[in-house]
């Protein structure tokens, strides 16, 4: 499968990499001073896109996409990935089929994901969204639906995220801007 994105430990030395349908999985990479060596590979819930490292470091968050009618955000223990456990694939809160980014906020209370095409596929004229989880509800939960905890509406096709280092405000970009709103 196509690899999406890509993002490392806390120390550098393992990096992850979402791999898209046919694979479905995050590949785990070991750097060293010179190489990096393939590992093993994580089987995920569906096509794995954007990924976020918890601040911690025990969380790796995959934006999943399954299929025509599910997506969200899966969970992997980082520990276990790198063990090539294949229970390092958690649960999935559930938010929109098209889910193609995630990202954390400063403070690692909120997950923040872009749902692509939450509204119509085919139309731009009703908003997407962003699904804003709880993370530690997640976790208590086993990644319940319940831990999304809001919908921000934003124009079409929203794909990238960025939180300001205040935490403050959320960053979103879209494939196409409709509207003449600003922030939101």
């Amino acid at each position: 499968g196509p690899p999406f994105a890509a993002v490392t430990t806390l120390d550098g030395r393992y990096v992850f990499v979402s791999m898209g349908d046919p694979t479905n999985a995050i590949a785990v990479i070991r750097q060293d001073k010179t190489v990096a060596s393939a590992g093993q590979m994580i089987a995920t819930s569906g096509s794995a896109f954007g990924l976020a490292m918890s601040k911690s470091g025990r969380y790796l968050l995959v934006a999943v996409q399954t299929d025509n009618t599910s997506g969200g955000v899966q969970f992997l223990d980082v520990q276990k990935a790198i063990a090539g456990d294949p229970s390092a694939a958690m649960g999935t809160v559930p938010t929109y089929p098209s889910a193609i980014e995630v990202q954390l906020s400063v403070d690692n209370k909120l997950i923040f994901v872009a749902n692509e095409f939450s509204a119509d596929q085919n139309e731009c004229d009703n908003p997407d969204t962003v699904s804003v989880i709880d993370f530690q509800k997640a976790l208590s939960s086993g990644q319940s639906a319940s831990s999304v905890i809001a919908t921000i509406p934003v124009d079409c096709a929203p794909v990238g995220l960025a939180v300001s280092s205040d935490g403050r405000y959320l960053y979103v970009t879209n494939e196409t801007a409709l509207s003449t709103r600003s922030f939101y």
